[in-house]
């Protein structure tokens, strides 16, 4: 078995199978023994710290294939963690674990490529936000062919392939909101303001259709939507409804656009007065948007970053934000930093919500089907009149 010594004196790891010891050297132990042990001897400082920018993603792999050989024991062999490898960087022989985000999606995918042995690891799923979630239902609800239940979501958990219903719960609201975002609400816990936001989509997803009941009656048959009786018994008659939905719908254009100008402005204001970084100033007004908002909440959650980091965090792209932002400050949940995006008005500039409304689209055979049915019932009610008379 390959034994691994370090070095303190000459801050190196030495193989102990292919070079001798020193001779002079009072403090060789066992690299093993350095990695595994309940109290590390060495803090921040007692060593020179490795040049990050030397480290790819190969020399990476190489550091953690050389700690699963170094913890072996009994020829037993023991998964890798970020304890090993900031162990590992406190003496100078690894770069910080945040280098290693920078070429895996998570530690779990690292453990994969080295060949570490793999347990649930819980934080693989710490970093989902929830657009994360949301597409891990749709990819479950394609592969069942249907929308999944609990019992589907704890089997994907118990085979290590997804988080547990307990996170979904937690995370997202449940099962219910959920499929909510998959297009499959959940309408007896609407209140108005649900229903007009639904009927706009509606409106958006049918521009060459005119918004009546037929529309209403197609999505209700494929569960798209609230039947025409519910919507009557929560908003009120047909028309009243109808003029709010087409009101808000002709409005909202004109609200986003006025927010987005005013958070422009202040954002402008901020770089000019030194409060964010001036290279924001040369920003197009759709990269300036999303910019200042991830600054903003890199601000609001880790204030004592430097200017530098912050920006640094400002430019990763929405599906890596929450976790190069739980990189630096571990502490920090994924949901804190969404509950904190959505108290600063930003969290739409950072997730662009999914303007997808392919699901609410009826298409032109659905609505004759519909007018089908009603001239059938109709004809039929009429000659069930006259046989009574």
């Amino acid at each position: 078995m390959t034994e691994y010594m370090f070095d303190a004196d000459r801050s190196q790891i030495i193989c102990a199978q292919e070079a001798p010891l020193p001779e002079d050297s009072a403090t060789v132990v066992s690299l093993r023994d350095l990695l595994l042990a309940k109290e590390f001897p060495y803090k921040k400082g007692d060593f020179e710290k490795t040049d990050r920018q030397l480290w790819d993603r190969e020399r990476c792999l190489g550091v953690g294939k050389l700690v699963l050989t170094a913890i072996e024991q009994d020829d037993k062999r023991l998964p890798i963690t970020t304890r090993h490898l900031s162990r590992l960087a406190l003496l100078g022989q690894a770069p910080d674990i945040d280098r290693f985000y920078d070429f895996f999606d998570n530690f779990t995918d690292f453990k994969q490529e080295v060949g570490s042995p793999i347990r649930y690891d819980r934080h693989k799923f710490a970093d989902w936000g929830i657009t994360d979630f949301v597409q891990y239902a749709k990819r479950t609800t394609k592969e069942l062919g249907r929308l999944p239940i609990i019992a589907d979501y704890s089997q994907r958990f118990d085979q290590g392939n997804g988080p547990s219903f307990a996170m979904i719960e937690s995370r997202v609201g449940g099962i219910r909101s959920l499929h909510d975002y998959l297009g499959y609400p959940y309408v007896k816990e609407w209140d108005k303001t649900d229903f007009v936001d639904w009927g706009v989509k509606v409106m958006t997803a049918n521009p060459d259709k005119d918004f009546n009941l037929n529309i209403i009656k197609a999505l209700a048959a494929k569960k798209r939507g609230p039947t025409w009786s519910t919507i009557y018994e929560n908003y009120g008659k047909w028309s009243s409804f109808r003029t709010g939905v087409e009101h808000e719908f002709q409005i909202r254009p004109v609200i986003r656009q006025q927010h987005e100008l005013a958070k422009l402005g202040r954002y402008r204001l901020m770089a000019e007065q030194g409060s964010m970084p001036a290279k924001f100033l040369t920003l197009p007004d759709d990269k300036l948007l999303t910019a200042g908002a991830r600054y903003r909440v890199v601000q609001d959650c880790a204030p004592d970053l430097g200017v530098q980091r912050r920006q640094e965090l400002s430019k990763a792209p929405p599906s890596n934000f929450i976790r190069r932002l739980r990189q630096a400050r571990p502490s920090l949940t994924a949901g804190h930093i969404e509950m904190v995006a959505d108290s600063l008005g930003v969290f739409d500039d950072i997730w662009q919500p999914d303007e997808s409304v392919i699901h609410l689209h009826v298409t032109k055979a659905a609505i004759d089907e519909i007018r089908l049915a009603k001239n059938l019932y109709r004809r039929t009610d009429h000659h069930a009149r006259l046989a009574a008379q």
